[in-house]
């Protein structure tokens, strides 16, 4: 395969695949595409048992736009990273990350809403407000 059908095989998925997008997890600008590779859409494979495709790039250019391809494409149910997202989660047990941040935030609130009660609670020495 020539590098000008490669390059079609890739165009035939702009729209399926958004040419513009945001990292989905820190909302930084990423495109589809571009041959900067810390401003391209990095895929990240969300489940690997299903997925026949292993370098979803390569398996792009391989593969113009078609029913058959698209459902396989979709069974993937790719993420959309951008390049440090996709370095910092790689390979890595997404869920545990996510789980440890969902705590870390959910303390964080608690802490904020809190705040002020706790800070008026260390004001009170047995009933008097401490000056």
């Amino acid at each position: 395969m020539n590098i000008m059908e490669k390059e079609n095989n890739l165009k035939s998925w702009e729209g399926i695949i958004p040419v513009t997008t945001k990292c989905e997890i820190c909302q930084k600008e990423i495109w589809y595409n571009h041959k900067e590779k810390v401003m391209s859409i990095h895929f990240d494979l969300s489940n690997k048992r299903v997925s026949e495709i292993k370098y979803p790039m390569q398996w792009l250019s391989r593969n113009p736009k078609s029913k058959e391809a698209m459902f396989e494409w979709d069974l993937c149910c790719f993420g959309y990273l951008c390049y440090d997202c996709y370095m910092a989660f790689l390979n890595k047990d997404k869920q545990t990350i996510a789980d440890s941040l969902n705590l870390y935030v959910r303390k964080q609130t608690d802490a904020a809403m809190h705040a002020p009660y706790l800070a008026a609670q260390r004001q009170l020495d047995n009933g008097k407000i401490i000056e």
